[in-house]
């Protein structure tokens, strides 16, 4: 079993969205829905509020995630958003004036449970270029599988 690939926006332990995604939930799958399900950890600290939970994320959501975010870091502008099938964690990236960045989301182990953990990170543009080369790394590894019919 290989080392899980984190794609991680915050720079210190006390403020963070970690994404590790660990591999894929049906291994060897070539179909498309089995073959490109992965299994994610997701953690998220914020003003001393943290919340860990375990997903299933999809190849193409990370490809056309990594896909926007690199646009929108190129231009500096807009908004980014990712969000999954199983709808457990949602965020948005929004590029502000002066190089700033938002990430605001939420994640919820149950969508039909009213619990939830909202988050609001404040970031630099400049940590972007490493959340790239995280997000390629995923998509490298767990490339995106057969044909949606």
């Amino acid at each position: 079993m290989t080392d899980p690939i984190e794609i991680r926006f915050g720079t210190n332990d006390e403020t963070f969205l970690s994404l590790q995604i660990v591999g894929r939930a049906v291994p060897g799958s070539d179909d498309y829905w089995d073959g490109n399900s992965l299994v994610a950890h997701a953690e998220v600290k914020v003003e001393g509020l943290s919340g860990k939970l375990t997903g299933v994320l999809r190849s193409e959501e990370i490809l056309r995630f990594g896909e926007q975010l690199q646009h929108g870091y190129e231009t500096l502008s807009g908004e980014v958003t990712f969000t999954t099938m199983e709808g457990w964690i949602e965020f948005v990236v929004r590029f502000l004036r002066a190089g700033s960045v938002v990430v605001e989301g939420v994640v919820t182990p149950d969508l039909a449970l009213r619990s939830r953990l909202q988050f609001d990170l404040g970031l630099d543009q400049s940590y972007l270029p490493a959340v790239l080369a995280q997000i390629r790394q995923v998509v490298k590894r767990f490339p995106v599988v057969g044909r949606a019919r």
